[in-house]
């Protein structure tokens, strides 16, 4: 099932490393945002639970749904993987997901949208990072410099130094820490991982490039309109941003 990689059977279910780290991504994600959210936005526990239930739904959702021609390569297969009912989950979607979500709830609450999806990429960087190690369990002994393995480690660094830089923009004083950690997460992944896709094997779609390609050609553009957006409703003004937060 795993082409020789590790999977525990527990009766009719077939445990994977690929489902047990995407659980695990999930849960890092949410213990990383937990504080941040609350302290970006200034929100009761009970609220910054629901809001990042919401987000996280939203990054299962979008990261089901740019896996969808995974998916339905798995059905084709009859060793798709049990834990996951056959679904492929793509790490761009739901990234997308998650930052989208955050938007969203920060428009319906009335909150400063930039504090809160600052708040939620340390999470984002970290819990990507838990997720791409599935592939140190999942290729068969002994890891071998297949370009799907060298894309998977050079990802996991990528997604570490932009988790430090993001985090010494988040200690930060001033008005420039605003927006930065977003800034830095979409534009420069999107930037690197365009590169990072050369190392990859997969076919061409267009113009000579992958899917891969496009998608982190996407994100950065994607990054760019996303930070302008929020920055047009919530300023890059801590002290206004601060006051608005507070608001319910």
């Amino acid at each position: 099932m795993n082409d020789g990689g590790i999977s525990i059977r527990i009766g009719p279910v077939v445990l994977t490393p690929e489902g047990l780290l995407l659980a695990c991504a999930l849960c890092v994600f949410l213990l990383a945002s937990y504080g941040r959210v609350r302290q970006g936005v200034h929100i009761d526990r009970r609220l910054a639970a629901a809001l990042l239930a919401w987000v996280s739904l939203c990054g299962v959702a979008g990261a089901a749904i740019y896996g969808i021609p995974g998916t339905l390569a798995a059905l084709r297969q009859p060793e798709a993987l049990p834990l996951t009912a056959g679904v492929a989950f793509g790490s761009f979607g739901g990234y997308w997901g998650v930052l989208i979500g955050g938007f969203i709830a920060a428009r319906i609450l009335r909150y400063a949208a930039l504090p809160l999806l600052d708040a939620l990429v340390p999470g984002i960087l970290l819990g990507g990072f838990v997720a791409r190690a599935a592939v140190l369990f999942t290729t068969p002994p002994p890891l071998s410099a297949t370009p799907f393995v060298i894309w998977s480690v050079a990802d996991m660094a990528l997604h570490a130094a932009l988790f430090v830089v993001v985090a010494i923009f988040e200690r930060r004083p001033g008005p420039l820490r605003h927006g930065a950690p977003l800034a830095v997460f979409l534009c420069g992944y999107g930037a690197v991982r365009f590169i990072l896709e050369f190392f990859r094997d997969d076919g061409v779609l267009w113009a000579g490039l992958t899917w891969g390609h496009h998608m982190s050609f996407l994100q950065t553009v994607f990054g760019c309109i996303l930070l302008a957006t929020a920055l047009r409703y919530s300023g890059n003004d801590p002290e206004r941003d601060s006051q608005r937060s507070r608001r319910q």
